[in-house]
């Protein structure tokens, strides 16, 4: 034998060596790739179907155990097993993998959202600047949070992409550059015998051995796979195809700074936060492990409650109406500490699953939600209001008294920063509203400086003490600002010196154990620079000798501006 036909005989075998060990058309984690035919597969999938059809009677458990059972005797498939959460899966000769899902039952109690939504102006800020897309791809069996989402989200001022819809495959290969996304749907997670993990999101569309020709490409790169799960009330569950990360990062894009929820399954699993926000999302949120389906449900309501600034949700602020919409950072920490009434849980934690709601910055620093403003206080002397609160680097609008049948005028900005804003007002301003772009703030009532003093001061003259017989309590709201300790004896105080801002309420209160309480004189100077005298009383006699309440008067700060 010549050197140059061995050589070249070894250099053959050297080739099919590698081609036996990597597999033609395999990939990392696949077996080598066979043919299947489209009505042997389907004749398998249909035995399981009529098997699961069967365990009417069965737990999750034993239904995903026989079925996984079942896969392991049949010819069509290189493995099987069963997921914690009770999904069997197989993989067919060919690679394709096929999941039944058993993790997410519907849930027995009826979720609901208040029929309360901001009206006209009065709006809290949007979510972020583009057009938010509402998604559903649930059947009968189960609630449909999107419905009422849908109606709040318009009447906050966003902008629907168009009516909630169903998910199809088609429809999420057509998904781009939206600014707020919200999907309903099943998800799963399975580890095969190679380690690697395939997650696996619902779609509303149905399997057929059409589409198999159509998707066929998709499927055999593990970008779609087969789901099999409850859909519709009263009948059998349904043969799906669920997409994967792979098809995540190939078919879709969102919009910059956009916020993200699949609220699903095993949603919040890296691969799947990873694909999404690799894809554009701004912020994605989505559960890391089975989510139970009122927590589900909650978790979306309470992410609007809270990011518009609407506050119908337990647990409820003490004023609503002017309480400003939350930022992301502020709504993760919000989530994790209020508890839902309905499933006993805080926000961000499934009932009985104990899945956490997890959020997973992209190219936002989560602070998505702006302007919102925190406090708003008005110089007596100046007339120059600061507004603090987040705004963005873009200089644009301060309005003043915003509502809900007036737009506001416009008051001259001075300074703008992404946290602090200086304009000019007056007298009449009663409140400002922030806006950028498209998005306002609630309006904020102005803020301002009081003084508790014992003598009206004139010309200049500082202020002086009051005279107090016994326990002083100052409360604004019904929030102490100031409390002598119990014990208290007749003597002075102040001037006492406090913030409020217009619709507060000042309340003054005496507590004594002798037989008589009160004070003296007592003048109240607002931001207006006006003294007003509150109280002419020198003594009161004891109303309650149960709580020793001798001298209790309220006032409404908002006519001393």
């Amino acid at each position: 034998m010549s050197k140059r036909k061995y050589w070249a005989l070894l250099l053959l075998a050297l080739i099919y060596g590698i081609l036996a060990i990597v597999g033609c058309g395999g990939s990392g984690g696949q077996p080598p790739a066979e043919t299947l035919a489209s009505e042997t597969r389907f004749a398998a999938m249909d035995t399981l179907e009529a098997l699961q059809a069967s365990l009417t009677t069965s737990t999750p458990a034993e239904v995903s155990t026989q079925l996984a059972a079942k896969m392991a005797t049949m010819p069509e498939f290189s493995e099987s097993g069963v997921t914690p959460d009770h999904c069997a899966y197989g993989r067919f000769t060919d690679g394709r993998i096929i999941i039944f899902a058993n993790n997410r039952q519907p849930a027995s109690e009826m979720a609901s959202y208040p029929v309360s939504a901001p009206r006209g102006r009065l709006g809290g800020a949007s979510l972020i600047p583009g057009k938010f897309r509402l998604i559903d791809t649930m059947g009968t069996l189960f609630q449909h949070p999107a419905v009422a989402m849908h109606p709040t989200l318009v009447a906050a001022g966003m902008e629907p992409a168009g009516p909630i819809q169903k998910g199809t495959v088609e429809e999420f290969k057509a998904l781009k550059d939206d600014g707020f996304v919200y999907l309903d749907a099943h998800g799963m997670n399975v580890t095969l015998k190679s380690g690697d993990e395939v997650t696996a999101i619902w779609t509303a569309t149905k399997v057929t051995k059409e589409l198999d020709q159509t998707y066929q490409s998709m499927l055999s790169a593990e970008e779609l796979v087969y789901v099999v799960g409850a859909n519709d009330s009263g009948k059998p569950a349904e043969k799906h195809y669920g997409m994967t990360p792979s098809f995540i990062s190939k078919y879709i894009s969102f919009g910059k700074n956009s916020v993200v929820f699949f609220n699903a399954c095993h949603s919040g699993n890296p691969d799947v936060a990873k694909a999404c926000t690799s894809a554009g999302a701004g912020v994605y949120m989505g559960w890391d492990d089975s989510t139970e389906d009122l927590s589900a449900i909650y978790a979306a309501y309470y992410l609007l409650d809270r990011t518009l600034g609407l506050y119908n949700l337990e647990p409820k602020p003490a004023n609503p109406g002017e309480k400003q919409s939350l930022d992301i950072k502020e709504l993760i920490a919000d989530m994790a500490t209020s508890k839902c009434p309905q499933t006993r849980e805080v926000y961000s934690t499934s009932r009985a699953t104990n899945a956490k709601l997890k959020f997973v910055p992209g190219n936002e620093t989560l602070g998505a939600i702006k302007p919102i403003i925190r406090d708003a206080t008005m110089d007596a002397t100046t007339g120059v209001i600061t507004i603090e609160g987040q705004f963005g680097e873009t200089k644009d609008t301060v309005l003043q008294n915003v509502t809900t049948s007036s737009a506001g005028v416009p008051l001259t900005v001075l300074t703008w920063s992404s946290t602090t804003i200086t304009a000019q007002g007056s007298k009449g301003t009663d409140s400002v509203s922030v806006k950028v772009g498209a998005r306002s703030s609630k309006p904020q009532p102005l803020g301002g400086t009081f003084v508790l003093s014992g003598n009206q001061p004139v010309g200049g003259a500082a202020f002086g003490p009051f005279e107090v017989r016994s326990k002083l309590v100052v409360q604004v709201n019904g929030v102490e600002i100031y409390a002598d300790p119990d014990g208290a004896i007749r003597g002075n105080r102040g001037p006492l010196t406090f913030t409020a801002k217009k619709g507060d309420m000042l309340k003054i209160l005496v507590f004594t154990s002798e037989i008589y309480g009160g004070t003296g004189e007592i003048f109240l100077t607002g931001p207006n620079g006006t003294t007003y005298r509150l109280v002419a009383k020198t003594l009161d006699y004891i109303a309650d000798k149960t709580t020793g309440q001798a001298f209790q008067r309220e006032w409404d700060l908002r006519y001393y501006f």
